[in-house]
């Protein structure tokens, strides 16, 4: 009996190892990722993006999808990417998915995807599917919350579905404050932030702040998930904010300091969390304010 469950524990080690997203590390220990929201960049100037993001040694970019665009635009710019190393996810969402899309039927978006991947060579396919849907800024989140997170909880499950279906993880945002909030209904009770965790093959946790240290830093505000992700066996990506949101928003944003002082503190967070399994290094929002951010 101490053998069978020996084994058995054996495998479950390489099953997870197997079903965990592979990531690339760069010179400085990180894994970093961007989103990349305006898609039609992706057609005037895809070289440009795709430069920068290898001088960073990023590993993924998560590219919105705009259905009204060629496939054949989606795979070339794949296609240019895997050969710098870049992964490309397939990003979309809205905050009104939970009420539109609670039901069985996944949003639209999978239906394409699917389409897709069946007629894209293998260089030419996305690697991931990444969710942003942030609930929260829908009406019903105030007006309804129980069945806002009941609806949100539904949408999760059936993309998570529809995502691995297609043999590709679901990566879901989600921002840091998430781990205070609760949920009681059909599927269960508990933390959300923790069933996200629990649910997802991978989260980014949009702990939008400009410094690593202190009670409202970086490092504190993702602690929970880190650890919730080691329980899980879910990467963790920390999501941090480049984009210039004016002065009563400085404290969100690196903007104002710059990329040394950002990789400086970044620096600080992943020497917190190095040792964890869970820690799946950092994604900047976005990908032109990270362009364009002073050194």
């Amino acid at each position: 009996m101490k053998r069978f469950f020996s084994i058995l524990t054996i495998l479950l080690a390489v099953i997870i190892v197997a079903i965990t997203p592979q990531q690339h590390v760069n010179a400085n220990g990180n894994y970093l990722s961007t989103w990349l929201w305006d898609t039609n960049r992706m057609l005037s100037e895809p070289d440009r993006i795709l430069t920068f993001l290898e001088s960073k040694e990023a590993e993924a970019v998560y590219l919105q999808i705009d259905r009204n665009i060629p496939s054949s635009s989606y795979r070339s710019f794949i296609q240019k990417a895997g050969d710098r190393g870049i992964a490309v996810h397939a990003l979309d969402g809205a905050s009104d998915w939970g009420e539109r899309y609670s039901g069985k039927t996944p949003p639209p978006v999978f239906s394409w995807l699917n389409t897709y991947q069946n007629s894209a060579a293998p260089s030419e396919k996305f690697a991931a599917v990444h969710l942003d849907v942030e609930p929260y800024l829908h009406s019903t989140w105030n007006t309804d919350y129980k069945k806002s997170v009941f609806n949100y909880q539904k949408l999760m499950i059936n993309s998570t579905k529809a995502a691995n279906d297609m043999g590709l993880p679901l990566f879901a945002d989600m921002p840091f404050w998430f781990d205070e909030r609760t949920y009681n209904n059909k599927i269960g009770k508990g933390n959300l932030a923790e069933w996200i965790i629990k649910q997802a093959d991978g989260v980014n946790i949009m702990a939008y702040r400009d410094k690593a240290d202190g009670p409202n830093g970086i490092t504190a505000l993702v602690s929970n998930e880190m650890n919730w992700g080691n329980v899980y066996a879910t990467p963790v990506t920390i999501g941090v904010e480049t984009m210039n949101l004016g002065s009563s928003e400085s404290f969100t944003t690196f903007y104002e300091e710059g990329e040394t002082y950002m990789q400086a503190e970044l620096e600080k967070v992943r020497s917190a969390y190095s040792g964890y399994r869970s820690f799946n290094g950092f994604s900047m929002h976005h990908t032109y304010s990270w362009i364009d951010m002073k050194p």
